[in-house]
């Protein structure tokens, strides 16, 4: 149950950094154009036009965040109707099977998302970069495992 907590948590840090990076921020009303300097994760800056739209030039963030959380609250209303449905130990299976599929779910829909946002779904070449680096780090010969082992295969037939 514990150990449970852990992905809760991870699930919550990544909804709250996918809100800060993609929501557009508050346009000030002072600012001369009518763009908004962003910077990503990544540390790359884009500029954005927010002149486009109701012409407050407000966030959108209240509209997301309140969407969000009753979604949240639609779905944890969903599961308390499942748990009283099946409320016998008996069939517990169930709710369980309807839990793990819509994680599932989820999953694959946020997938899809990144691949079709960002082209592909992994790093292949930094997963690549750095395994390689790893595997040339540790067949170092310099290395002091690698220079006992040199030393025991010198040591002739007994």
């Amino acid at each position: 149950m514990a150990l449970s907590r852990i992905g809760v948590w991870s699930f919550d840090l990544v909804i709250t950094q996918i809100m800060q990076e993609y929501i557009e921020p508050t346009n000030d009303s002072d600012s001369e154009d009518d763009s908004t300097r962003l910077t990503t994760a990544n540390g790359t800056t884009t500029s954005r036009d927010t002149s486009s739209g109701s012409g407050s030039g407000t966030s959108n963030a209240g509209l997301i965040n309140g969407w969000h959380y009753s979604m949240m609250n639609l779905f944890e209303l969903g599961q308390f109707i499942l748990t009283m449905i099946w409320s016998d130990p008996l069939v517990y299976y169930i709710p369980c099977t309807l839990s793990f599929a819509c994680v599932v779910m989820g999953a694959i829909v946020y997938s899809v998302h990144v691949a079709r946002m960002r082209g592909h779904l992994f790093h292949y070449q930094r997963i690549a970069s750095a395994a390689s680096s790893y595997l040339a780090t540790s067949t170092s010969a310099s290395s002091p495992l690698a220079r006992s082992a040199a030393a025991e295969g010198d040591g002739g037939d007994v």
